[in-house]
């Protein structure tokens, strides 16, 4: 019985967390420097001092690594409704350990089969919350989006597209304009329409570089109206920009406004062939 309990422990250890493989490996640190190899030193000599031998020292990582483990899925288990006892935890592991189990092992796979179905069945509710929060949010912002370009659009200085992309020139720009094909760069600032910043080159102190039919819809067919030096003020509908379902830090369906000025247009290089072809051609 003590090989079949052990086993069950994992199975349900395992299942309080999204990855199976969880409780196989130790927590990982912060990105830090590189160990220095004193403080590898000082590692070991202080394990020497807590084991008296490799076995000693393996079982504890081991029973560490399972308990982080589940100490990293608990949090989400108890937002969800979940209560687990320390004391019916640790006496669980070691009943199992010692084939001392105080139920059948038939009870305890029922009891893991309804904590499943339980916890299945929380994460299915939950996720289809977050689901109408996103939907609702979606719509939410497509009006305060629509809202803020009805109104914009009328503003002195602002032209509208026919794709729905507004821009307003603060700076005109004398140099070259980009194809599609052309990568340019620039430096820009991105905010939400409430004004929320979630981008900026300037802050990084270094502009970007990247091809013009690589970025998003508005962005690429703005860039193709300006001129090296040029610094618009950019107005993007939510299906010019990330869409329905936007990313980390920008919401579903959001209007955004850039404030973008192209400092170089870096044409696109020929290819070898052909540009060897025009030089023998030309020689």
């Amino acid at each position: 019985m003590k090989k079949t309990a052990i086993v069950a422990l994992s199975i349900a250890l395992a299942a309080c967390g999204s990855d199976s493989n969880a409780i196989a490996k130790p927590q990982e640190p912060a990105a830090t420097e590189a160990p220095k190899a004193a403080d590898d030193n000082a590692a070991s000599a202080e394990a020497a001092k807590a084991f008296p031998n490799d076995q000693d020292k393996i079982s504890y990582a081991i029973g560490a690594s399972i308990a982080q483990g589940f100490k990293n899925s608990r949090p989400d288990l108890e937002a969800m409704g979940f209560e687990f006892k320390n004391d019916m935890l640790v006496k669980g592991y070691k009943d199992a350990l010692g084939s001392s189990l105080v139920i059948s092992e038939d009870a305890l796979k029922a009891t893991f089969q309804e904590f499943r179905t339980e916890l299945d069945a929380k994460r299915a509710e939950k996720a289809e919350a977050e689901k109408k929060e996103r939907e609702n949010a979606k719509a939410e912002n497509e009006n305060k989006g629509k809202e803020f370009l009805a109104s914009n659009g009328k503003k002195d200085g602002v032209k509208t597209l026919e794709s729905g992309l507004q821009y307003k020139v603060i700076q005109e720009g004398k140099g070259a304009k980009p194809s599609d094909s052309d990568t340019v760069k620039v430096h820009y600032k991105g905010t939400l329409i409430d004004g929320k910043q979630f981008d900026s080159s300037y802050d990084r102190g270094q502009p970007a570089s990247f091809a013009v039919n690589r970025v998003i819809k508005g962005w690429t067919e703005a860039l193709q109206l300006m001129a090296e030096g040029a610094k618009w003020e950019l107005y993007i509908p939510h299906n010019l920009a990330y869409g329905d379902h936007g990313t980390p830090t920008i919401p579903p369906a959001s209007t955004l406004v850039f404030e973008v000025e192209l400092l170089e247009v870096v044409k696109k290089a020929e290819p070898a062939k052909a540009a060897d072809a025009k030089k023998a051609k030309s020689s």
